[in-house]
């Protein structure tokens, strides 16, 4: 017999394995471990997503927590105070003049400041000390003609030898 299309209707009876197989119970324990399987999976592709997601969180708040730290350390930083070398600060109060004393220590200490924020405090202490060494003679000569000594020394002189 020839259907529509004209293909032959053959009736082929297949056996039903399944119902065979059924019987056995051996169908349906594959089915079972095939959803156990699928069940396992899909719980560890949850776990996974979990995982990454709160990874993204984790990150998040550590990255947070390390841009607080900086800051703070930024702060404390800025909020410890480097003072310049004492020795030379006492070098330039005694043989600058009490006029201009201020005003030149307060020059070198806006620049150790900067210096110390630029190149550090070790760099910044010896760049001080230059500083305060070029300005050693010009300060030492102003001081010994404020004290006199060059009068003394010219009326010394005279005195010997009759000027």
């Amino acid at each position: 017999m020839t259907d529509k299309n004209g293909d032959d209707d053959k009736n082929i009876d297949l056996p039903d394995f399944r119902s065979k197989f059924d019987n056995l119970g051996l169908v349906t324990a594959y089915e079972v471990k095939i959803s156990k399987v699928a069940l396992e999976t899909l719980f560890i592709q949850r776990e996974i997503e979990s995982a990454r997601e709160e990874y993204v969180k984790l990150r998040a708040t550590i990255k947070a927590a390390e841009e607080k730290l900086e800051k703070a350390s930024e702060q404390i930083a800025a909020e410890r105070s480097y003072s310049p070398p004492r020795l030379a600060e006492f070098v330039v109060a005694l043989l600058a003049p009490e006029s201009s004393a201020q005003a030149q220590l307060g020059d070198y200490e806006e620049m150790f400041a900067k210096n110390v924020a630029r190149i550090g405090v070790r760099k910044a202490r010896q760049i001080y000390w230059l500083q305060v060494s070029a300005s050693l003679r010009p300060l030492a000569w102003a001081w010994i003609k404020r004290m006199g000594f060059v009068t003394l020394l010219v009326d010394y002189v005279r005195s010997k030898f009759g000027f």
